[in-house]
Order: C-alpha cells, then sequence, then structure tokens
C-alpha cells in the first residue's frame, strides 16, 4: 500500500500525454507551413513542460512502474520522430523558412534533457 501511495505513473502518463498533444500540434503547424504559430505553441508550452519535466525526473528511479519508465524512453522518441518528419516535409515545401523550422526542432529536442 506505501508504494502504491507514492507512485507517480499517473503524473507520468499526464506528461507524456501532454508533450504527445504539443508535438502533435507542432507538427501539423510545420507541415501546414505557419512555421510562426508552431514556434508560438512551443514557446507557450516550453517552460511549463520543462517544469514537469523536471518533477518527473525526480521521482524517476523510485516513484515509477518499470512499464511507465519504459514508455517514457519510447513514447517522446517517437513524438520527436514525427516532428522530424515533419520538419523535414516542411523544409522541402518552405525552403525558405527551414533556419526557422530547424531551431523549433532544435529547441524541442532539448527540452527533455
Amino acid at each position: 500500500i506505501f508504494f502504491t501511495g507514492c507512485n507517480k505513473d499517473s503524473q507520468v502518463n499526464a506528461f507524456m500525454k501532454e508533450f504527445e498533444t504539443v508535438t502533435t500540434e507542432i507538427s501539423d503547424n510545420l507541415e501546414a507551413g505557419k512555421i510562426d504559430e508552431a514556434k508560438k505553441i512551443f514557446d507557450k508550452e516550453k517552460k511549463p513542460l520543462k517544469e514537469k519535466w523536471f518533477v518527473i525526473r525526480g521521482v524517476w528511479s523510485f516513484q515509477v512502474s518499470d512499464s511507465v519508465k519504459k514508455q517514457m524512453k519510447t513514447d517522446p522518441e517517437e513524438n520527436m520522430k514525427s516532428v522530424v518528419t515533419s520538419a523535414n516535409k516542411a523544409m522541402e515545401k518552405y525552403p525558405t523558412q527551414a533556419t526557422k523550422i530547424q531551431a523549433i526542432v532544435n529547441d524541442l529536442s532539448t527540452l527533455l534533457k
């Protein structure tokens, strides 16, 4: 019972869902050529996501189940792969925006470090 009360799986799962939502919104905007909108989404969500990630890292080793730890390693990677794919498509369609697009991807990739 003690471990159940201290388990942070739901908190981690909520964070992963939020991160997925943000990366999907960014990907969709990149592909639609709405580069400035994608940047606005990142700028708006950066601080809250980073703060939540900091808390999660603090409880990672002892308050999160093994299955959620595994998921936490794979899900964000998949989300980032989608962003990179969208960014590559956007850079092909909108080559004059390539620098902005790459900056968004770089900023997003450092968020969970």
